[in-house]
């Protein structure tokens, strides 16, 4: 499951603001996965691993998602 990292994007926007720089307009904030919680016991070990790779590849830009900001 995607989650929306919440905390972190509220602690950045009230950054700018304490900066004295608010920022305006829509914000876009980091997202992560949630972890597996009950089914990490049955998804392979290997596909964990994919997604966990796949994740740094996309952080990194190396995979094209589509989003262009």
């Amino acid at each position: 499951s995607a989650m929306k990292l919440i905390t972190p994007g509220i602690v950045e926007i009230f950054g700018t603001w304490g900066g004295g720089t608010p920022a305006t307009g829509n914000f876009v904030g980091d997202v992560g996965l949630a972890d597996y919680h009950d089914f990490a016991d049955v998804i392979p070990a290997d596909v964990q691993e994919y997604i966990i790779g796949l994740t740094t590849e996309v952080l990194a830009g190396d995979v094209a998602t589509g989003y262009n900001p």
